[in-house]
């Protein structure tokens, strides 16, 4: 009965790991919230983030070089529940990309944090994407993983507009 009752919380406790993970609420995220941009010689990339509700944060992304924008996406930080597990995924929909599906990447660090890390480790390039809580009003995030059996890691600074 003991190994019974043992064997019953050890895999309550597995179970609900990933919720312990991610503790904290959507009002943890208050700081994304804005606009934000990066410039570099090759162009200007602007984020813009919105909180919609306590489960969900839009946002856009794109490129604009010598005044054509080169790049767009469609973005969001979401509560799902899948399999009765709560996660919390990044999600993008890049423009004449992937049939138009989202690209999931699932939060592996605690959303109260001062880092989120977003994993989707199937997916070609990026497999990581990090988002830093912004120190006067500068957010620095990177993008990481292996492209065409190489590591990779491309670093944004983003200024509060």
């Amino acid at each position: 009965m003991r190994t019974l009752l043992w064997l019953i919380f050890l895999n309550f406790l597995i179970s609900n790991c990933n919720l312990l993970n991610q503790s904290g609420n959507y009002s943890d995220l208050k700081w994304l919230e804005g606009e934000w941009i990066s410039e570099s010689k090759s162009g200007i990339l602007f984020e813009k983030w919105k909180q919609e509700n306590n489960q969900l944060l839009i946002g856009k992304s794109y490129f604009i070089k010598n005044q054509d924008t080169t790049y767009q996406e469609q973005i969001k930080i979401e509560k799902i529940i899948e399999n009765n597990k709560e996660n919390i995924y990044y999600q993008a929909i890049v423009s004449n990309q992937n049939m138009g599906q989202p690209i999931r990447f699932k939060l592996i660090s605690k959303l109260n944090s001062d880092t989120l890390k977003f994993e989707n480790k199937l997916h070609d390039y990026p497999q990581y994407i990090v988002y830093l809580k912004p120190k006067n009003d500068t957010l620095k995030t990177f993008i990481e993983g292996f492209q065409h059996g190489k590591y990779k890691k491309t670093n944004f600074n983003f200024v509060k507009k």
